[in-house]
């Protein structure tokens, strides 16, 4: 017992030994691209089973220590496939890595720099530009609804080339809330030039922890674009081209009254047969020369719009070696809309080269040309598509001198429409210095020229066959933008080969900005044809006017990322701007952030699970700041032979003077906005299943707006003041699962979003901001308010208290319940409202709110299906909650003229196919409505030719308000790839081929033709959205196209 215990103790004080005795070996080798052996620096490299760790430096060398005299290393490189490799003391490795594209999907931009989305603390979303290539969206933007979570973005009108708005995270001012673009490092305000196929990768920074880089200009959240460079390959040349057609019609047509049922309609109101009689039967039909009139009747709706067309091409030549890359592109969309004289046509170049002067010297240069050319028609109030809904179609295209009939579709479309032409041009050059091996310094100067010119001649009434006395107006507004860039940043990576990771970037930027624009006018006679679209004819009346402007901004960033042991990761930005556009005082702001993450996955405890493929938690705090005002907002401006002064005494004249038109106001500051998040990022079963979930809060103070002033300071504008703030909080989670069995691959992906926005201060006096002005011709005035713990926008009315019944009356037939004041007697079928403050009269103190145009939530949902040499992808989108103000009701179930005017005698709007159904009618109708019966339940007043009683029954009330939930089907689209062996005998790399349709059907209860109404056109301020007037619909669009690549 005891010689076995002595033996015992012996073996384990020789394993002591040995252990104490062991001597650290160490591993060393290189690591280099397979295809090209070029080295890689910043490849991780560890020892399988245990914590030891190093990251290669600019060679692509490394070495390593370890206790071990045999084993594996596990080397990792961002965008290319791991490799694992066995070792022995004392041998030095060679180690080459393939590219993986799956992997390059994983780095993601965050400004001035890359970083793995393992890595991120921020809030950074990627779009992947492959799946929006074959979309029939006229801009990125469009095409990018409904796959970010968290970005809800509406399209204001489905006119080709159109405008979006674009909101990260909820609206944060009453202002422009879109966000700021960033394209390979240059700052833009629109990406509308953008095609494509040119993009390689979107990110969106969604928080300030992420956005804070960017600072001044990025309250709103930042979009970063990077466009496609050429790529080390064996090829000299790859050719990729595509090609795409299809055509478009419109998705939902207004439902409104044939001519037939608009004669029927116009002896309702009047309550007489005219237009109709009754049969023997006891029928009601037509007279012969109602038939006849009927008969010379118009479809306005077919007559201003058509079947549109759509189609796009691109080719791009790209290709490189180890010293030297490049790539270039042409691109051509051309679309023409479902409403007759709107188009949008787009061509663009893009050209980048990347060469490698010395092993430490990188150069890169790039530029890039487009040209839009668009042909826009009028919406909104006075627009195309609200005269083809609403115009008396009994009324003929052409009056009796031969002129178009003023205001018909057809006139509006010859008067109203016009041409704007964009060219756009960008050019930078960048150069990387790699100074020592962890230290690299990069400067980039850019150069950005838009030039736009809007080209209008307005033909009054003219025909082109009679030249008479018909004027015509010319109008020109040519636009010039030069803006000038210049980045300098300082990137320090040292390698502690350690378990430290750590980045520390520093740097400067400037951005030196100049418009000026011109804008003249005239009037001619006589002239029908595009040859008199020229000053020179238009010689009366002439008006001329410029202006210059600009503003200058100075930045300087700072960035610090820090990770232990991949588990543990901080993030901190802080950012100083200083903008012209505010006085001296207040010129620079200040904008920090920092945030932290938590790799639970890496940590001991949870690595060995093997269905656990990340689990992090992250969480973040930042300032952003805004300054999109005027460039001269801070300064009082004025003007000369603006006002008349009197001078002399006696018999005193009228001068022109100077006046102040602009009043500034030097104390306003930075719009600032401070963001927090958390969010857990979960995958599993090798990343077939990805979550991510996460909760923010978004505070907007010191919000930029333009205050009143008394009437006495005189005609000068609005001063800008800071004076509001707005919270915006919620949630947003997304989800995905992708799996393939076989042949068969299915994955399916879906994000839904929560924004609750209200406004938290509207300055000292919290005076209330009005918005949306239906004045003319609807005679609705202001129908939002953004008024104190309301959201921004919100409609503002009176309440409906249904259709004034007998019982409503005494019997003198005064009215017994509270109604306006008016001269003109109250009947059975008028409008009653509720009385909120309860003094027996409705008045503009009786207004409140009635309505929320921000949804509850905002969601998408993906399904694509694979197998074989087949893929089937379905897109759908949709938002919940949110309410529009449907101002088409105003003519679709009134007597108003398009004019608005209740006067008229037969000049009615046409209205809605089921007015007859939604009118009033008492129990002793009488005369012509006898014939449809009483309609004690009718929703919709008894038509009235009293102006003032028709204006009190349409009142801007919660009538108009209704339900703009919808559920969208975006896309459905079959592609088919051709096998890789006939491809391979073409001497081709892959062919595809796909069919798609987009918005084949829409779900929703709303009764106009487009539950999506974005933004008032011409109205960029948010205090106008969700309101429609007759906005261009989106068009049902098919698409057929084909994809090469060789």
């Amino acid at each position: 017992m005891k010689q076995s215990l002595v033996l015992r103790l012996a073996v384990a004080l020789l394993a002591m030994g040995a252990c104490f005795g062991m001597k650290a070996q160490t591993v060393s080798g290189v690591v280099l691209d397979a295809a090209t052996s070029e080295p890689l620096p910043g490849a991780t490299v560890t020892i399988k089973g245990s914590t030891a760790a190093t990251s290669t430096d600019i060679d692509g060398k490394f070495t390593i220590k370890t206790e071990r005299e045999s084993g594996s290393i596990h080397v990792v490189y961002i965008g290319y496939m791991p490799a694992t490799v066995g070792f022995k003391s004392g041998e030095t490795l060679t180690v080459s890595l393939r590219e993986d594209t799956q992997m390059l999907d994983e780095v993601v931009a965050i400004g001035y720099g890359v970083q793995r989305k393992s890595d991120l603390t921020g809030s950074v979303s990627s779009v992947n530009p492959d799946g929006l290539k074959s979309l029939p969206a006229t801009n990125v933007i469009a095409a990018m609804q409904g796959k970010v979570s968290g970005v809800e973005i509406v399209q204001n009108s489905g006119a080709p080339g159109a405008s979006n708005s674009i909101r990260i995270r909820g609206m944060g001012t009453v202002n422009d809330s879109d966000p700021l673009y960033v394209v390979d490092g240059i700052m833009m305000d629109n990406i509308d030039h953008i095609a494509v196929d040119d993009i390689a990768s979107i990110e969106v920074l969604k928080d300030a922890a992420s956005a804070a880089i960017y600072g001044s200009r990025a309250a709103n959240g930042v979009v970063l674009l990077t466009t496609k460079s050429g790529e080390k390959s064996s090829k000299r040349l790859n050719i990729s081209a595509s090609i795409a057609g299809g055509f478009m019609k419109v998705a939902n047509a207004p439902d409104i009254l044939s001519p037939a049922d608009f004669a029927r309609f116009s002896d309702y109101v009047h309550n007489a047969n005219e237009y109709t009689a009754i049969a023997p039967d006891g029928s009601m039909v037509l007279t012969d020369a109602a038939q006849a009139e009927v008969a010379d009747g118009n479809d306005w709706w077919k007559q201003a719009t058509r079947t549109g067309f759509n189609g796009k091409a691109s080719v791009a030549l790209s290709g490189g070696d180890k010293n030297l890359n490049y790539y270039v592109s042409g691109n051509y969309l051309k679309s023409n809309g479902i409403v007759k004289q709107s188009g949008y046509e787009r061509i663009s170049v893009n050209a980048k080269i990347n060469s490698r002067l010395a092993d430490c010297l990188k150069l890169g240069v790039q530029a890039a040309y487009s040209r839009e050319n668009r042909d826009e028609v009028s919406e909104g109030n006075r627009g195309v598509i609200k005269s083809a809904i609403t115009y008396n179609p009994l009324m003929p295209v052409n009056d009796l001198d031969g002129g178009y009939t003023y205001l018909t579709p057809v006139e509006n479309l010859r008067r109203l429409s016009y041409e704007k032409n964009i060219d756009k041009f960008t050019g930078q050059v960048k150069l990387d210095w790699n100074i020592i091996k962890s230290l690299q310094f990069s400067t980039r100067a850019s150069y950005m020229m838009t030039r736009s010119d809007v080209d209008r001649m307005e033909r009054n009434r003219a025909s082109e066959e009679v030249i008479g006395t018909n004027s015509f107006v010319v109008r020109k507004n040519p636009i010039r933008t030069n803006t000038f860039g210049w980045d300098n940043i300082l990137t320090w990576m040292p390698d502690f080969k350690n378990d430290h990771s750590l980045t520390v970037m520093v740097g400067q930027t400037m951005e030196i900005y100049r418009i000026n624009s011109l804008s003249s006018s005239g009037t001619g006679y006589g002239g029908y044809d595009d040859e008199f679209n020229s000053l020179g004819f238009a010689a009366f009346e002439q008006a001329t006017g410029s202006s210059s402007s600009g503003y200058t901004s100075l930045g300087l960033l700072s960035r610090v990322s820090y990770s232990f042991m991949n588990r543990y990761l901080l993030q901190v930005n802080f950012r100083a701007d200083a903008s012209s556009r505010f006085s001296k005082q207040n010129r620079w702001g200040y904008f920090p952030s920092v945030s932290a993450g938590w790799r639970l996955d890496q940590e001991p405890w949870l690595r060995d699970h093997s269905w656990l493929s990340m689990l992090k938690l992250r969480a973040g705090w930042g300032q952003l700041g805004n300054n999109r005002i005027p460039n001269l907002a801070w300064m009082s401006l004025m003007s000369y032979n603006k006002e008349n002064y009197i001078y002399g005494v006696g018999t005193p004249t009228l001068k022109p003077g100077y006046a102040l038109t602009d009043y500034g106001n030097p104390d306003i500051k930075w719009e600032r906005t401070e963001s927090t998040s958390v969010g857990l990022d979960f995958n599993m079963f090798g990343n077939r299943f990805t979550s991510s979930v996460e909760y923010f809060v978004k505070d907007t103070k010191d919000m930029l707006l333009e205050v009143p002033i008394v009437y006495s300071a005189g005609w000068a504008s609005t001063p800008w003041q800071n004076a509001g703030s707005v919270r915006n909080r919620g949630f947003e989670i997304q989800v995905g699962w992708n799996d393939r069995i076989g042949d068969f691959g299915y994955g399916i992906s879906g994000n839904i979003s929560h924004v609750s926005n209200r406004v938290t201060s509207l300055g000292q006096y919290g005076e209330p901001v009005l918005g949306g002005n239906l004045k003319s011709p609807n005679n609705l005035g202001y129908v939002t308010r953004t008024v104190l713990d309301a959201p921004i926008g919100s409609y503002y009315g009176y309440i409906c208290a249904g259709i004034m019944q007998p019982s409503d009356f005494d019997a003198a037939g005064n009215p017994v319940v509270p109604v306006k004041s008016s001269a003109y007697a109250y009947n059975p079928g008028d409008r009653k409202y509720v009385d909120i403050n309860g003094d027996g009269v409705i008045d503009d103190n009786d207004r409140t709110t009635i309505g929320n145009p921000h949804p509850d939530f905002y969601y998408a949902f993906n399904l694509n299906l694979s197998y074989k040499n087949f893929d089937l992808a379905m897109a759908f989108q949709g938002v919940h909650g949110n309410e529009i103000f449907n101002a088409s009701k105003y003519f679709l179930y009134s007597n108003v003229t398009y004019n608005g005017s209740w006067t008229s005698d037969y000049d009615f709007s046409n209205v809605a196919s089921d007015y007859f159904q939604r009118v009033y009618r008492p129990e002793n109708v009488s005369g012509y409505r006898a014939f449809y019966g009483p309609n004690l339940g009718g929703d919709v007043p008894v038509p009235s030719t009293v102006s003032s009683r028709s204006t009190d029954n349409f009142a801007a009330s919660d009538w108009y308000i209704e339900d703009g939930s919808y559920l969208r089907c975006k896309q459905i689209q079959l592609t088919y790839t051709l096998p890789a062996g006939l491809t391979k005998r073409m001497k081709m790399q892959s062919v595809k081929a796909y069919v798609s349709v987009t918005n084949p059907f829409t779900i929703t209860s709303y009764s106009g033709m487009d539950p999506e109404v974005g933004k008032t056109a011409g109205d960029e301020a948010n205090t106008a959205i969700g309101i429609d007037q007759g906005t261009y619909p989106q068009a049902r669009t098919w698409m057929f196209g084909i994809m090469l690549d060789f």
